[in-house]
């Protein structure tokens, strides 16, 4: 297949846009949904603009014809509403938010437009324990946006909340049209997607953000106003339940470094990472390198195979007892070109060290900005030469590696200090956190998406031909050979029933 172009990408949102108006021209509300719900997820994939006045004018144009609006006309200010995509355990901000609100005792109306039954339940056992609590559960795939909107502004105006959290994907067009049909309420976006495009800018009150990069993207690419803007930085959640699994086995005397979070985040950059690996793995003969979160496909093992030491490279998957992992290892190793934030902050949670580089241009990998919510020092490397110093004293110095992590460990967010910032912000619209802004190049930024679209087997398009289903392959103009090629490549590599099924949308 041939590589994408800025120019290309660009063509499929305005293409997927159009087909979007079209159909809510023609009254075909639902399809007019799903082609703006994949337009947003196209624009998320790869940045290159962080807003769509054109896209949110559909948004409201379609809730307008479809939504019955609702006016809270007596809200109760200790009534909260936290609107959420996913209701996933342990990722994302959602028991974060949840936690805050039941520390301050207020009543909660907790909503989830797209459940999956295999996950959640950590969050849903926490809000059975909690007296003041009710839920509106959507099962994923069971019901419609509309259906969803429509019970979603009809339960919230019976309940008459003074405060609306959205906690939502850039795409949930359910979740949003439910937000611009009620009126009378107080609505906050919980920047959970801080680096990324998402739709529903014009229909928020405030944007809490959680790190100076997400602030000075909000202020200079989606519009919003200094007065807009909360500073909340957040922690990581420890999973409930889950006992410690074990490890591979390792000499008694070995340095445990983990790495991990999504594949992607490791490749590009003509390898680095790997590079980073050997030459860390090459300071002493009893360092570990333990990767956790996926499992790696054949292209992956191939890069591994070929680093020197590489029987020193233990892939442990994707753990639910991570907390205890972290417990168990040494040092943490920040991913590159792509950092994971919520794992550097479980290594600061901890008392881990960390070792971590990325380009002197590009802040948005910045973990320091991850970690020193409270003072501290720590900082990424833009060097390689001093990169692998640190991580040779670290290795070597069992004394200096407690140190350093004690460092982290004081000066990151917890949840008692959450949930106090959290109290504050309600009752003041401010937190004691005032961050200066970050000199973003949003080209650099947006480049490494396109690069990673070209070298990662066209992953966004093959999402995109599966949400859309055939239909897509025919809407749009001048990428159906494109496409086809995409959808071809997904029923050789898996299986074809289960994947014709996704994209001809049958059950």
């Amino acid at each position: 297949m041939l590589p994408y172009q800025k120019t290309d990408i660009l063509a499929i949102y305005r293409n997927l846009l159009e087909i979007a108006n079209n159909y809510s021209e023609e009254g075909y509300w639902k399809k007019s949904i799903d082609y703006l719900s994949s337009a947003a997820k196209w624009a998320y994939q790869f940045n290159y603009f962080y807003t769509d006045s054109v896209a949110e004018s559909l948004l409201k144009r379609i809730c307008n014809s479809t939504i019955n609006p609702v006016e809270v006309k007596s809200p109760d200010n200790n009534k909260y509403v936290l609107l959420d995509s996913f209701c996933l355990d342990n990722r994302g901000l959602t028991q974060q938010y949840l936690r805050a609100m039941m520390h301050n005792k207020v009543e909660i109306l907790y909503i989830c437009t797209s459940r999956n039954l295999d996950n959640g339940g950590d969050i849903l056992q926490e809000l059975n324990n909690y007296p003041k609590v009710r839920t509106l559960l959507f099962d994923k795939g069971k019901f419609d946006s509309i259906e969803i909107a429509n019970k979603i502004a009809e339960e919230m105006g019976h309940y008459c909340p003074a405060h609306l959290f959205l906690h939502v994907a850039p795409w949930d067009v359910a979740a949003l049209m439910s937000c611009y049909a009620i009126s009378g309420v107080v609505k906050y976006n919980i920047n959970l997607t801080d680096h990324a495009y998402w739709m529903g800018a014009s229909l928020i009150d405030y944007n809490i953000e959680f790190r100076p990069y997400g602030k000075t993207v909000s202020l200079e690419k989606r519009g919003l106003k200094p007065e807009q803007l909360l500073e909340l930085p957040f922690y990581p959640v420890d999973p409930i339940g889950h006992p410690f699994r074990g490890l591979p086995p390792m000499p008694d005397n070995a340095v445990k470094i983990l790495t991990g979070g999504a594949m992607y985040k490791m490749l590009g950059k003509n390898d680095v990472f790997f590079s980073m690996m050997e030459q860390i793995l090459s300071i002493a003969p009893n360092v570990f390198i333990l990767i956790a979160g996926f499992s790696p496909n054949k292209f992956f093992s191939e890069k591994i195979s070929k680093i020197k030491g590489h029987d020193r490279i233990l892939v442990i998957g994707s753990r639910d007892d991570i907390d205890s992992v972290f417990q168990k290892c040494d040092i943490f190793l920040s991913t590159y070109p792509t950092s994971g934030g919520l794992m550097c902050q479980y290594a600061a949670k901890y008392g881990k060290p960390m070792l971590a580089y990325r380009d002197v241009d590009d802040v948005e990998n910045a973990v320091e900005e991850m970690v020193n919510h409270f003072g501290g020092d720590f900082r990424s490397f833009v060097q390689m030469n001093d990169f692998v110093e640190y991580a040779r004293r670290l290795i070597l110095d069992e004394k200096y590696r407690a140190d350093e992590g004690a460092s982290l460990a004081e000066n990151t967010m917890n949840a008692d200090k959450f949930s106090q910032s959290f109290a504050m912000m309600m009752s003041t619209r401010s937190t004691q956190l005032h961050w200066p802004l970050d000199h973003i190049d949003y080209d650099i930024f947006a480049n490494r998406y396109l690069e990673l679209e070209n070298a990662n087997s066209f992953m966004a398009s093959k999402c995109l031909v599966l949400d859309g289903g055939f239909s897509m392959l025919f809407h749009l103009r001048g990428y159906k050979k494109q496409l086809l090629l995409c959808l071809i490549d997904i029923v050789k590599s898996s299986s074809i029933k289960k994947h014709l099924k996704q994209v001809v949308h049958l059950n």
